[in-house]
């Protein structure tokens, strides 16, 4: 049973990390500090789409579902709640190519906002009077 529940919190952590890549260039606009952890997130998913690689975890997930399968565990969150064209397998090649550029698109622009938000202001000039 503990492949299983180990299988499917990796692919909850998969699924956090796709929303974070995609929506939480978002998030650094009201929190900077934030740009620290999604800048090389949203890099790396950003390749990883445009690149046509899968997940790094991804052998490992389907390990642990092998074996949970072989221990009895019945529950497939994946089967059971996910759309099929989650997994990237099941996406054409021009579409995750389309996705990784929307996603690379959408955090240019935002950490575009970012960093020119985050020019100091030249202090107005004082004057004699």
């Amino acid at each position: 049973m503990i492949y299983g529940v180990l299988a499917d919190l990796l692919l909850f952590v998969h699924v956090w990390f796709m929303k974070f890549v995609a929506l939480g260039g978002l998030a650094v606009i009201r929190w900077r500090w934030l740009m620290w952890i999604h800048l090389p997130c949203a890099l790396l998913g950003a390749v990883l789409a445009l690149g046509g690689w899968f997940w790094p975890f991804a052998g490992l997930e389907g390990w642990l579902r092998a074996e949970g399968a072989a221990h009895g565990y019945s529950i497939n969150l994946v089967d059971r709640y996910l759309p099929s064209w989650l997994h990237p397998a099941s996406l054409p090649r021009f579409l995750e190519l389309g996705i990784g550029l929307l996603v690379l698109g959408l955090n240019v622009y935002i950490y575009h906002r970012v960093f020119r938000q985050r020019r100091p202001v030249p202090a107005p000039e004082a004057t004699d009077a």
